[in-house]
């Protein structure tokens, strides 16, 4: 929630932070049900816009692991589905389409 400089009332976009909102609740019960702690879990995201961010800094905040630069990990990977290889999480913030079943399936369980 941010506050609006000279009034003190608090501004709550829905368009970010509702969407964060929701992606933390469904990511906390996704752990409880396969036994993941967040803090563990490789999460990738798709898209950078202010959901995408809002969603990153909530599950931040949350403790979820990050490493070297505010939003982004250190990765060979080069490609969305070679980074969904493996991945725990993915956040599809960008655009219609943009990822298969196949790239789904090369997840990892659960």
């Amino acid at each position: 929630m941010r506050w609006h400089v000279g009034y003190l009332r608090p501004i709550f976009h829905d368009d970010q932070h509702g969407t964060a909102i929701v992606a933390a609740a469904g990511l906390i019960n996704a752990c409880h049900l396969t036994g993941r702690e967040l803090r563990t879990t490789r999460l990738v995201v798709n898209g950078a816009g202010a959901a995408a961010i809002a969603c990153v800094e909530l599950l931040k905040a949350m403790g979820m692991n990050q490493w070297k630069s505010a939003h982004a990990a250190v990765t060979e990977d080069r490609t969305l589905e070679e980074a969904m290889r493996g991945a725990d999480i993915f956040l599809g913030l960008s655009q219609k389409g943009a990822v298969s079943e196949a790239m789904v399936a090369s997840m990892a369980a659960n």
